[in-house]
């Protein structure tokens, strides 16, 4: 719902513009200062500028690249289609194993960065910096069968198991250690790290700093398997789309047959802050009052947005150990339709409009009843006034959570903890919560964080959040350079 124009020779009209006549190939172009003899002009001719590709009886092994500067590449957005399939690539790897990309800079290239297409094994991608791509920092991708007609099967989760199930795999592979921001200057459906349209396990994507994205900082999108995710510093992400989060996964499942893929992702140690969000719908994207999502044609943020976000039906997810901070409706959304989610011994603070979010159905209401998600001994702590506790969506007519307990709440504004029960006074509302059953043995108290004040969450030696069986955060090991 925004757009611009571009290419017409009539609005030539300042320094640094140009516009390109395809039908004669004449390019126009007016310098930015001084004549063009001054500096270089770039004109990206090629999508692709290394392309490491095997087949599935040889792969190709052994390759590094290293110390190398990719920069200004062609984007080939916008393409019909999902533009996460089709957006060129600096680095393109294909049926590849035990090949290493490592400490290069990619600048301003115009789709991916580094694509991980079809089937990978064992490859590395350490220590590079990725900014102002025109997509993903880095992608996994599986070619073809990703649109939204193919996810809304039918046969519900069955079938969108059984889809997935098909789906080229990625294994093994390391992605760590790498500074991506600013990307997603085309595409703005990116993220820093993309997982889409492919089974992925064991791979492990660690200490990498990801800021200043249009959409994820780090999302996984329709596959299978388990994956480990951890000690990430993630802020200033969903700065120009809504839905979305700073961690995400949407329709990402297990296969109990398949001993790849048997287990879920463990998503542990990170920091992720300031998810913005930013949307421009017609209508406002959920039933809660104006003053917390405006819509109406106009440009609205922060919106509609999470920290960690678990989108259509999440299956056997353990989110252990992080911090959120400074996020729109919660440093936490499980949706009721996932399956055996544990969310445990994290930190979640400030999130602008309520702190934790938990939606009975999903989207497509076609995965079922919620089954095993658990809540327990996390620490919530937020100062606005006017915000939730917990905000539940769709309620109430499937479980949202089997356990929520041994749980730290503290509103240091002084005011009740508000959740949004049907024809509950905010003021009773908690009580409410406890009487189905919920946080029976949580305890209301200032957690003592060593100084909030200052983006401070360690927690002083006399926390209560102790006597529940909490455990230290390693803030330490979080982030770029830190092992």
């Amino acid at each position: 719902n925004r757009f611009y124009v571009e290419n017409v020779l009539e609005e030539l009209d300042q320094p640094g513009e140009w516009c390109l006549d395809t039908e004669t190939g004449m390019l126009y172009f007016w310098p930015p200062e001084g004549s063009v003899d001054d500096g270089e002009v770039v004109a990206p001719a090629n999508d692709r500028l290394i392309e490491i590709k095997g087949n599935a009886e040889e792969p190709t092994m052994f390759i590094s690249i290293s110390g190398l500067t990719f920069t200004q590449t062609l984007s080939l957005f916008p393409r019909r289609g999902y533009a996460v399939q089709s957006d060129g690539f600096a680095v393109y790897l294909e049926e590849a194993e035990d090949c290493h990309i490592v400490n290069n800079l990619f600048d301003q290239v115009g789709g991916d960065a580094v694509r991980l297409q079809n089937n990978n094994a064992h490859n590395e991608i350490v220590g590079n910096e990725m900014a102002y791509a025109g997509a993903q920092g880095v992608c996994f991708n599986g070619q073809g069968g990703g649109n939204t007609h193919t996810w809304h099967a039918e046969e519900g989760l069955a079938g969108i198991r059984l889809m997935a199930a098909k789906k080229p795999r990625t294994i093994g592979n390391l992605i760590s250690r790498n500074h991506i921001h600013h990307c997603g200057v085309l595409e703005k459906h990116a993220a820093g790290i993309f997982s889409f349209n492919i089974n992925a396990a064991d791979n492990v994507i660690s200490h990498n700093l990801i800021h200043d994205m249009p959409r994820y900082g780090i999302a996984l999108q329709l596959g299978l398997g388990g994956n480990l995710i951890e000690y990430h510093d993630i802020y200033r992400t969903s700065s120009e789309t809504a839905d979305t989060g700073g961690i995400e996964t949407n329709r990402w499942f297990v296969l109990k047959e398949d001993e790849d893929f048997a287990h879920g992702n463990v998503i542990r140690y990170n920091l992720v802050r300031d998810d913005i969000g930013c949307g421009a719908y017609e209508q406002p994207r959920e039933p809660i009052p104006a003053q917390s999502m405006r819509a109406g044609g106009r440009i609205w943020a922060p919106y509609y947005g999470w920290g960690i976000y678990f989108d259509n039906s999440p299956m056997e997810v353990t989110i252990y150990g992080n911090i959120t901070i400074g996020n729109v409706l919660g440093g936490a959304m499980i949706l009721g339709a996932g399956k055996d989610v544990v969310f445990e011994n994290n930190i979640l603070v400030n999130s602008s409009k309520s702190q934790m979010y938990w939606s009975s159905i999903s989207a497509g209401g076609s995965y079922g009843p919620g089954e095993g998600n658990r809540f327990v001994r996390n620490i919530v702590y937020y100062t606005d006034p006017d915000a939730l506790l917990i905000r539940i969506g769709h309620m109430p007519n499937e479980a949202i959570l089997a356990e929520s307990d041994y749980n730290v709440y503290f509103n240091a504004s002084g005011g009740p903890l508000a959740i949004d029960l049907p024809n509950v006074p905010a003021e009773e509302s908690f009580a409410k919560w406890q009487e189905l059953g919920y946080d029976t043995h949580s305890i209301v108290a200032d957690p003592l964080f060593v100084d909030p004040a200052n983006g401070d969450y360690r927690l002083r030696p006399d926390s209560p959040a102790f006597q529940l069986g909490f455990e230290p955060i390693p803030v330490e090991r979080i982030g770029l350079q830190h092992q």
